[in-house]
């Protein structure tokens, strides 16, 4: 999980000059759809802990990850920076909910194990970013279109991060 959300991220970064292009906005403009990824995260993040607490970190975590990748893959379809600026929003909103949930995953891996792994799994999200950015850098040199990228990248790994939420440790007992 941590991997796939650090290369979906870094690789559509990787394509903002492009799309900067395609929307012919300014770099002022762009910064501010850019924002609203983090301020969906903001938004979202208040509610995950109750959300994890009534449905489960596995069900969150495979909810938000369909909204967070459809999201950037919906972010090459965006005509028009308030487009843009939405669809980021809605993508933020995927991601903080499904960080905090994939927090709380790994929580009870910890606990169950008896072993710290977090800073492995955090790790992990920044290999994931260093791959998606190069990625993205290599799909941009030889000019594969943004649509191309963004959908082929979000639709393998909405597969293989749902995939890893049948993994999931069961939340049952985690508060007393």
């Amino acid at each position: 999980m941590f991997f796939g959300y650090g290369f979906v991220m870094a690789s559509s970064y990787s394509r903002m000059p492009g799309i900067r292009d395609q929307l012919g906005c300014t770099p002022t403009q762009l910064a501010f759809a850019l924002v609203c990824m983090g301020v969906g995260s903001i938004l979202g993040m208040p509610f995950a802990g109750r959300l994890v607490d009534r449905y489960s970190s596995r069900a969150i975590s495979l909810v938000t990850t369909l909204i967070s990748l459809g999201g950037w893959a919906l972010v090459p379809m965006a005509r028009s920076v308030p487009v843009l600026a939405l669809t980021l929003l809605i993508a933020g909103v995927g991601t903080g909910v499904g960080d905090v949930a994939m927090n709380v995953q790994g929580h009870l891996v910890e606990v169950r194990r008896r072993k710290v792994w977090m800073p492995y799994w955090h790790g992990l999200f920044s290999v994931g970013a260093v791959s998606g950015a190069l990625a993205g850098a290599f799909a941009a040199s030889v000019g594969l279109p943004i649509a191309w990228q963004l959908l082929s990248v979000s639709g393998f790994f909405a597969v293989a991060m749902c995939l890893a939420t049948t993994r999931f440790i069961p939340d049952a007992g985690l508060h007393p």
